[in-house]
């Protein structure tokens, strides 16, 4: 999986602290790029959110496509503590649930 976990690393590292640290709205796609998708799957607990990495179909990466649309690392479960500790505490919660 050389070219899809480097990607996916890339993108790990890539995600706005913004987009990692505040509480989405709603279900969806919080931010994207060609390869991949940061997804809010729901809040379980109250202010307790469901995170996401999922492969996308229109990758020009076969490696990648073939992944689509499966979860590809987490789920990290953001909470106003987790938040709190920042980004990049948030994107080595994503690197150690890499699933590929």
């Amino acid at each position: 999986m050389g070219v899809a976990l480097d990607t996916l690393i890339e993108f790990i590292d890539n995600i706005p602290a913004h987009d990692l640290i505040s509480f989405p709205p709603v279900n969806g796609t919080i931010y994207h790029d060609k390869d991949y998708r940061l997804d809010n799957q729901g809040a379980g607990e109250p202010e307790i959110y469901n995170l996401q990495i999922q492969a996308n179909r229109q990758s020009k990466k076969t490696t990648i496509q073939r992944l689509a649309p499966r979860t590809v690392a987490g789920p990290v479960h953001l909470s106003a503590a987790l938040a709190a500790e920042g980004a990049d505490t948030i994107r080595a919660d994503f690197h150690a649930a890499i699933s590929i």
